[in-house]
């Protein structure tokens, strides 16, 4: 209790839930938002600051109707492996976690990871709830 004779309301917890579902939420969601579905016929690699792995790959997919799209593969698990080669077919389909390469199908999002996360975030919600309910 403060000096004021009233208690005072702890947000940390309620700060490591909020951040740990937008950080959970915002990686799988911008993963699974994505679609792509053609042949690599450019990739250009820029690494910022090579020295931490910080690169990204500007790929150009051409697809059977012979359309053009660009995609950027930057250093976090939402992207798509920074390294394909030239010729690869990539599809990967919208509201999925995995994807193909040449037709053999990849799982390598960290969905486990993630759900800890947002286990995590609720959790700290939880504890924020039993705080303002025990100064209640």
């Amino acid at each position: 209790m403060d000096t004021s004779g009233q208690q005072r309301i702890t947000y940390g917890p309620l700060l490591l839930a909020v951040l740990a579902w937008l950080f959970a939420g915002s990686e799988t969601y911008q993963r699974a938002d994505l679609e792509l579905n053609g042949t690599i016929v450019s990739a250009n690699t820029t690494c910022m600051q090579p020295w931490n792995n910080r690169c990204a790959t500007e790929y150009i997919f051409k697809a059977r109707d012979g359309s053009r799209q660009r995609y950027v593969a930057g250093p976090t698990d939402q992207a798509l492996p920074r390294r394909l080669p030239v010729g690869t077919v990539l599809v990967k389909d919208r509201w999925t976690l995995s994807y193909s390469l040449n037709g053999r199908k990849i799982d390598d999002f960290p969905i486990l990871f993630y759900c800890g996360v947002l286990v995590l975030g609720l959790g700290g919600f939880a504890w924020w709830v039993l705080l303002r309910m025990r100064n209640a």
